[in-house]
């Protein structure tokens, strides 16, 4: 099962095109319409077929990218760069060129070797620490003084779990919202950490599909894939040919969606990332600890008043 848990975006695509139809006119597929089609259907199916990420992004000119599996927001958290770490030895020239390029312009001169007293204060210091893996290089990056953000309403309304502690903060001094994948912030400068749902993806950052007990899932989004190619070329050609193999696609994708949605109840997602294994959306290992940090919840959210809250549940992979 684990070997054929999902279907790559590339290989789906040479299945659509192997038909006869789109092998004749393969002028009309566009690889990267179909990753985009294919991601937007995929987000209907909601968390059946998504996991659970965290990754702190960097806000600055009040603005910031999220990550580009990001479906709905779960717990955002505003903290500041403290130090990080790596091991004795790290050749940082060669770190900077990769992944961790970014995340060290934030610490500036905040580098140490190796674990000091500072790391181990430990437990009871509300902070979030997060390590990165890159060719046996490990990198903590160590934030501090986290505070809960404010949602804008547009983001609540489309892009926040019901269950979203910041749905509840009102006095918080840091505010973001979400407008497709920029996060716009009241703040020049500084990080977020964010709990969140997303579609998975391969390092290329294109959506998987994942195979479903019955296959209605590929097959249902084969039909709308091929629906949408002949619905773009007909703006231009409304011969009667492809009229009558629309009518067709759009039917069998009608027919398919309530067999897709009901197959998609009982994926093992587990399965589907331990056959995918370790890309760039699982290269960050978080330890959160939020302890008692100050904001501020109106009577009908999780805690009264200012005061003091218990983070519940943070993520830990």
């Amino acid at each position: 099962m684990e070997q054929n848990a999902y279907t790559p975006l590339e290989q789906f695509i040479a299945d659509i095109t192997a038909g006869n139809y789109f092998k004749d006119n393969p002028h009309l597929v566009d690889e990267a319409s179909i990753a985009r089609w294919v991601y937007m259907k995929l987000k209907n199916f909601g968390r059946n077929i998504m996991d659970k990420y965290e990754r702190t992004i960097h806000i600055s000119d009040y603005r910031g990218e999220v990550p580009e599996n990001f479906s709905s927001l779960v717990l955002a958290v505003f903290c500041e760069p403290d130090f990080a770490s790596f091991p004795k030895g790290s050749d940082l020239t060669r770190v900077q060129s990769r992944i961790y390029g970014e995340q060290l312009k934030c610490f500036e001169d905040r580098l140490c070797e190796e674990c000091t007293p500072q790391c181990k204060e430990g437990d009871s210091v509300e902070r979030i620490v997060e390590n990165l893996y890159l060719e046996n290089t490990k990198m903590s990056f160590y934030y501090k003084n986290p505070v809960y953000v404010r949602l804008g309403k547009d983001l609540i309304r489309s892009q926040c779990e019901t269950n979203c502690i910041n749905r509840s903060v009102k006095d918080s001094p840091y505010s973001i919202n979400i407008k497709g994948k920029t996060v716009y912030a009241n703040f020049k400068k500084g990080t977020i950490y964010l709990q969140y749902y997303g579609i998975p993806m391969d390092d290329d950052c294109l959506p998987v599909i994942p195979v479903t007990k019955n296959g209605y899932l590929e097959e249902y989004l084969e039909y709308h894939v091929k629906r949408k190619i002949l619905e773009d070329a007909m703006l231009s050609d409304d011969s009667p040919n492809k009229q009558g193999i629309y009518k067709a696609f759009f039917e069998f994708e009608r027919d398919l969606e309530p067999k897709a949605k009901a197959d998609t109840s009982n994926i093992d997602m587990t399965a589907l990332f331990r056959a995918m294994g370790t890309n760039r959306f699982r290269m960050h290992k978080y330890d959160v600890n939020l302890g008692a940090i100050k904001s501020n919840y109106d009577a009908s959210g999780p805690a009264v008043g200012y005061g003091s809250f218990q983070n519940p549940n943070p993520f830990r992979f």
